[in-house]
């Protein structure tokens, strides 16, 4: 009987560790691509002092499934150091279930759009992504925007915490 109990008390502890591994473990899913700018799906929240425009995009990740974004720009005043005007950005990213906020510092250069040599792009930013909740809740990540032409060219990196789909 007392060896029973034994086997039983151990295999609930080696449940509830697998259950605890399960629940805590996190994947990186990527935001990558070029997002044309359409109507504001969604309004920029509450817009910055200063702030210049607001764009809205839509797209797919195979990480995050579809998602939208609104953020605005705001000037600094500043230039990088190959001449373009520096910008601030700030806006919400949207999956179902859940959403996150990400703010965004000017980059140090202007940087280049690869399918459009030549012209230079209207702002780069380094965004950090924070505040989550929902399927979101302490979600992290980092990456760049470079908005060109009407184009957010995406390269960032999200650690998820829960299953998105």
């Amino acid at each position: 009987m007392l060896t029973k109990r034994l086997v039983g008390v151990a295999v609930l502890a080696l449940a509830i560790t697998g259950y605890a591994t399960a629940a805590s473990s996190s994947r990186t899913v990527t935001i990558k691509g070029r997002l044309k700018w359409g109507s504001s799906m969604r309004y920029c929240v509450a817009p910055r002092v200063g702030s210049v425009i607001c764009v809205a995009a839509r797209g797919t990740s195979a990480g995050l499934g579809k998602y939208e974004y609104a953020r605005d720009a705001v000037g600094t005043g500043g230039q990088t150091s190959d001449g373009c005007p520096q910008y601030s950005t700030q806006g919400w990213l949207w999956v179902k279930g859940g959403k996150i906020q990400f703010v965004g510092a000017p980059a140090p250069t202007c940087g280049a759009d690869a399918q459009q040599p030549g012209v230079s792009p209207d702002a780069n930013y380094v965004v950090t992504f924070r505040k989550g909740s929902g399927v979101l809740a302490g979600a992290t990540g980092t990456g760049t925007v470079l908005a060109a032409r009407s184009v957010d060219i995406w390269d960032a990196k999200l650690t998820v915490k829960r299953k998105l789909r």
